[in-house]
């Protein structure tokens, strides 16, 4: 198989690598709002769409692989130095335009999705905090810490009724 080939397969390669973070990038983006609406069936849902993403990823990540050992044989480099750039380098014509283009869509599709999952992140942390508080204040209210009376004897400070009282 020719060079212009290899790298023309390696573009089809990068084209999917961008739909799929694409993809990824609007998972995440409803995640966020299934996070802040607390909606667990469809947070169940869009885990299992990531999921598929994913495998398709690691898919396409073997075909990128294999089609980088190809390209670094065609052009006797170790394929640890073969760059996109390289690449890019090495294409002509309207391929070496496409390479570019691929190479600019790649980078920002993989920072939009970088940003999107470090809010995310943030946003399940915070929301355990807050469950973890949450909990907390439970725990006191269904068992508050014994408190000792005038008489010296520890008695219990648990109102009938407080944990209703309280979150209305």
């Amino acid at each position: 198989m020719s060079l212009t080939r290899h790298i023309s397969e390696m573009a089809d390669v990068l084209s999917r690598n961008i739909e799929l973070y694409e993809q990824m990038a609007e998972q995440l983006d409803k995640e966020r709002h299934d996070f802040v609406s607390h909606s667990v069936e469809n947070l169940n849902k869009n885990l299992k769409l990531k999921e598929v993403i994913v495998l398709k990823l690691r898919t396409l990540e073997e075909t990128r692989q294999r089609v980088v050992r190809s390209v670094a044989k065609v052009v006797e480099v170790d394929k640890k130095e073969l760059t996109l750039l390289k690449l890019i380098e090495l294409a002509t014509g309207p391929l070496k335009e496409r390479l570019t283009a691929l190479r600019q869509k790649l980078r920002e599709v993989i920072e939009k999705t970088n940003e999107l999952n470090y809010f995310n992140r943030g946003l399940i942390e915070r929301l355990i905090k807050l469950n973890y508080a949450a909990a907390e204040r439970l725990q006191n209210l269904i068992e508050p810490e014994d408190t000792y009376v005038r008489h010296g004897k520890a008695g219990s400070n648990l109102k009938s009724g407080r944990i209703v009282e309280q979150t209305f």
